[in-house]
């Protein structure tokens, strides 16, 4: 249930981290407050709000890589949260525009260790739309390059925290993906590592401390660390209580930690604000259904279940949604079906 949601939290993440810490003293307070509004709107899903500045950005100065990141990071986003990737041309198209911009600022020895970082962040956005098509090796293999390109800008340049939030979203992904052969001597178990990183994500990097913390808090989840998961889940939520990235956290994280009218609440949230959308595909309109009966059938409110269930199977679907969805409309069927008898 947890994996499907991994990068889209990676999205908003990446964004952030595409202004590195040492950039304060070199950005005039416009540009910096510019990309702060633009992150703001982004977080909130208020994403063509988000397009319009950072397109600004771009208007102003048609060579910034980063800007052309930032604008591509809206676009996958929005295709995460609404899990709708029909808008993917258009992010294809802003990624090769910010990997060759970059690529010439490396060449040109203009702030290369900037030029590495979105370089890296873009590789990055291409691999979690891998892990959507099922191909976690193709999803390896640009997180590699990632990799490679995030050592790069911190060889440069060791001030660049922001860097820590790929690097150790990366690190613990890769060991989790493949604990089946980490036991071999030169394949070493990273994940303990990967949370150190993001931790200094949190602590020192300018710009991608929250969106670490919400990598962390997904991270804990998977490991089993519930209430951990559960404190970050909180905090993120006080401080954005209106964005449903940070909704979706705090929902799965008072799921596993057990605060089940907590999770109630923030899945009836989420549902609030999506059900009726322009173009609902009801891929997230079933995640909430799903996990509302399940917290219902737990607290022996059978009546409410039910309903919950009732509507689920209602909702019409396309042939697409209906095969990524398979296992929890099948679930739900055989749940309705028991609880009927």
């Amino acid at each position: 249930m947890i994996k499907r949601f991994i990068p889209a939290m990676l999205s908003l993440g990446l964004i952030l981290a595409a202004l590195p810490r040492v950039s304060a003293l070199q950005l005039d307070s416009v540009y910096l407050a510019e990309v702060r509004t633009g992150i703001n709107l982004t977080v909130t899903e208020r994403f063509d709000e988000a397009r319009k500045v950072f397109q600004t950005m771009i208007d102003r100065d048609t060579t910034d890589h980063a800007a052309y990141l930032l604008l591509a990071g809206v676009w996958h986003g929005e295709m995460f949260d609404r899990e709708d990737y029909s808008t993917r041309p258009k992010f294809d198209s802003l990624i090769s525009k910010a990997l060759s911009l970059a690529k010439r600022a490396i060449a040109e020895n203009r702030n290369p260790a900037w030029a590495h970082l979105t370089r890296g962040n873009a590789y990055a956005y291409i691999a979690t739309l891998e892990t959507k098509v099922g191909s976690w090796w193709g999803a390896l293999r640009k997180g590699v390059a990632a990799k490679n390109e995030y050592l790069e800008a911190l060889a440069l340049d060791s001030t660049l925290s922001d860097v820590y939030l790929g690097l150790g979203s990366y690190h613990y992904w890769k060991s989790a993906k493949t604990e089946f052969i980490n036991w071999l001597p030169l394949v070493p178990d990273r994940k303990n590592e990967g949370c150190s990183e993001l931790q200094l994500a949190i602590d020192s990097s300018l710009f991608s401390g929250d969106l670490a913390a919400n990598s962390l808090l997904w991270i804990y989840l998977d490991w089993g660390r519930f209430y951990e998961a559960y404190e970050i889940a909180t905090r993120l939520h006080q401080e954005f209580p209106d964005s449903r990235l940070f909704t979706w956290g705090l929902a799965f994280s008072s799921y596993y930690s057990g605060h089940l009218r907590e999770a109630l609440e923030s899945f009836g949230k989420i549902l609030d604000t999506i059900e009726h959308q322009p173009g609902q595909n009801n891929f997230n309109t079933i995640e909430c259904r799903f996990h509302r009966a399940r917290i219902f059938q737990m607290l022996h409110e059978k009546d409410k279940a039910v309903a919950e269930l009732q509507t689920l199977v209602g909702y019409p679907v396309s042939e697409e949604i209906n095969d990524r969805q398979q296992e929890k409309l099948k679930a739900a069927r055989e749940l309705l079906e028991e609880m009927q008898k």
